[in-house]
């Protein structure tokens, strides 16, 4: 898998362990609207749970069995992160799973 897919608006990049605070900061803010449906998100989170879902994600990765990347746009502000998992070789399907992070500033919107 590739670790790194660009173009001049956005950025897909493996997730890494210096993106643990940019990770913590944007789900510490956005906690009222997404700890209702995330059973691991609980007032005890803290970067070093940020960083531990990291090393799982770098391990999953590593085991080809999940591959999660950082959206960034083209200033590197951390937009979200999005994960291709759930494998299904027999029938060539994957599963996505995407978070976006609540930005509250006007920004250029790209077009997908």
């Amino acid at each position: 898998m590739r670790e790194k897919i660009f173009n001049d608006d956005i950025n897909l990049e493996r997730l890494k362990v210096s993106d643990s605070e940019a990770l913590y900061q944007a789900i510490k803010s956005s906690y009222s609207e997404i700890s209702l449906w995330l059973d691991w998100l609980t007032p005890t989170y803290t970067i070093s749970s940020a960083e531990e879902f990291i090393y799982l994600q770098m391990s999953h990765w590593t085991n080809e069995l999940e591959y999660t990347f950082a959206i960034r746009n083209n200033t590197n502000d951390l937009l979200g992160v999005i994960s291709l998992h759930l494998f299904d070789k027999q029938n060539d399907v994957a599963s996505i799973g995407l978070s976006l992070i609540h930005i509250s500033e006007p920004t250029r919107r790209t077009p997908i």
